[in-house]
C-alpha cells in the first residue's frame, strides 16, 4: 500500500510543478498612456475589451496594428508571445488575415 501512496505524491507534485512552469506572466504597466492600457488589455482581457479599449484611445485597430508597440514588440507579436486568449486576440486584431500592406508595415518596424 506504500507504494501507491508514493505514486500519488509523486504525481501530484509533477502536476503542480508543471503548473507553476506554465504560469501567465504579470504586467505591471509603466504608465497611464493610451498605449500602455492596449497593450494591458491585449495581454490579459478579451477581443471585447481590447476593441473597447482601442476605440476609448480613438484608434482603429488598423491603426493600432501599425503604431502601438507593447514592449518593444507590434501589437500582434506580444499578443502572440504574452496574451492569456493570443488565437482569439489575434484573430480579432486581424480578422483573421493580414492584408499584404498591413504585413509590410509590421516587418518594416
Amino acid at each position: 500500500m506504500k507504494a501507491p501512496i508514493r505514486s500519488l505524491i509523486a504525481i501530484s507534485l509533477s502536476i503542480v510543478s508543471l503548473s507553476t512552469v506554465h504560469a501567465a506572466p504579470e504586467f505591471e504597466p509603466t504608465n497611464n498612456s493610451k498605449f500602455t492600457q492596449i497593450c494591458m488589455a491585449a495581454a490579459t482581457s478579451s477581443p471585447k475589451k481590447l476593441h473597447r479599449t482601442i476605440r476609448k484611445a480613438k484608434l482603429t485597430k488598423q491603426k493600432a496594428l501599425v503604431t502601438v508597440q507593447c514592449n518593444d514588440m507590434t501589437l500582434v507579436d506580444f499578443v502572440a508571445q504574452y496574451s492569456e486568449n493570443a488565437t482569439e486576440i489575434t484573430g480579432f486584431l486581424t480578422d483573421n488575415r493580414i492584408d499584404r500592406s498591413l504585413s509590410a508595415k509590421l516587418s518594416e518596424q
